[in-house]
């Protein structure tokens, strides 16, 4: 469907900028916000996810991955499209590449909570 190869690019040029020498970009955001587009309530379940997660956890990074690991989960059982969990599935993944850093320092304790200054 052209809605996933238009959301797919849109998410991989925000997760590899050209513009920022392939590094960084807001991934999560437009991962959400593609998500929104091609399938809201998926998209509604996944903002409500990271911000849940943020509520507990004070962790950005970790509120992030938490709701695009719950993003193919969410599109299997609950909405039951085996094509949008394959979308969201590999989206997953790519997140997870992403940020295998903020995982280390995850692991570590080291990733900065929100508020707090790192030091």
């Amino acid at each position: 469907d052209f809605l996933y190869f238009a959301g797919g690019g849109a998410f991989f040029g925000h997760l590899y900028s050209i513009f920022l020498k392939f590094n960084g970009g807001k991934g999560i955001a437009t991962f959400l916000g593609t998500l929104l587009a091609i399938h809201w309530p998926l998209g509604l379940g996944c903002c409500l996810t990271w911000v849940l997660a943020t509520a507990f956890f004070r962790i950005s990074s970790l509120s992030g991955l938490i709701a695009a690991a719950m993003s193919p989960l969410m599109s299997f059982f609950i909405f039951q499209n085996t094509n949008l969990a394959l979308f969201a599935g590999i989206l997953c993944i790519m997140i997870f590449i992403r940020h295998k850093d903020n995982i280390k320092r995850l692991i570590t304790g080291t990733e900065p909570k929100i508020g707090h200054k790192s030091t």
